[in-house]
């Protein structure tokens, strides 16, 4: 399952995904499915992980929604700086293969 929301602090879209049957990840790092950061409880990054093992399109994205608001509530200045790291790991990875 995947949905996609556009963030307007982030200028972007983010992606959230479930690749296997139950975990959830979120694209915060630039990297989809389970390369993504994972989700877990109260709108976190680490913890006790967010699951949602239904079928229910409608319930995976209000798990998704929940959870993107509590860590926009929790995490004020998060998205920003996962963006700016991103776009520095970006730089780093074109720079690294410009040198091979």
């Amino acid at each position: 399952m995947k949905l996609t929301i556009f963030s307007k602090r982030l200028g972007r879209e983010v992606t959230f995904s479930r690749p296997g049957s139950d975990y959830l990840y979120v694209d915060l790092n630039g990297q989809p499915g389970c390369l993504g950061k994972q989700l877990c409880d109260g709108g976190y990054l680490s913890g006790s992980t967010v699951g949602y093992g239904g079928d229910s399109e409608e319930e995976f994205a209000g798990v998704c929604r929940q959870w993107w608001r509590n860590y926009l509530r929790n995490h004020p200045a998060a998205p920003e700086m996962d963006a700016e790291l991103s776009a520095e790991m970006e730089k780093f990875q074109r720079e690294y293969e410009d040198s091979l």
